[in-house]
């Protein structure tokens, strides 16, 4: 049993916990949003969902949001753009082609919108 302080705690007061809610909780976010982060973390939810999101990059190199979230089977689009945004902030992957390139502007066949095309961080598998 993990001891108070222990990185591997789950609590509230655990070091993963204060490190982890942060990111995916912003400090105005209502109580039930910050209830429900502290559920996903202590969970390990939101520990599988990135692992999932992050070997959905990792697999299909240049993939777009949309098509992540599809694949990820979260129902909540904006969950997965949460997860990748977290995933880019911790270098393990990046978005876009350079602003040269001319495959940067095309676009989401589905919607016609432009669309962001996801790439895993070499050396970070």
């Amino acid at each position: 049993m993990p001891q108070k302080g222990d990185p591997t705690e789950m609590g509230p007061q655990g070091p993963l916990f204060d490190n982890l809610l942060p990111k995916i909780v912003r400090k105005k976010d209502p109580e039930t949003s910050k209830e429900s982060a502290e559920i996903l973390v202590r969970s390990g939810a939101y520990a599988r969902r990135k692992a999932l999101v992050r070997g959905i990059i990792r697999d299909n190199p240049g993939v777009i949001g949309r098509r992540i979230a599809e694949l990820s089977g979260i129902e909540d689009r904006t969950c997965t753009s949460s997860i990748m945004a977290r995933l880019r902030d911790d270098d393990r992957v990046v978005f876009n082609y350079p602003e040269e390139h001319p495959l940067r502007k095309l676009r989401d066949t589905q919607t016609g919108r432009l669309a962001l095309r996801w790439w895993p961080v070499e050396g970070n598998k």
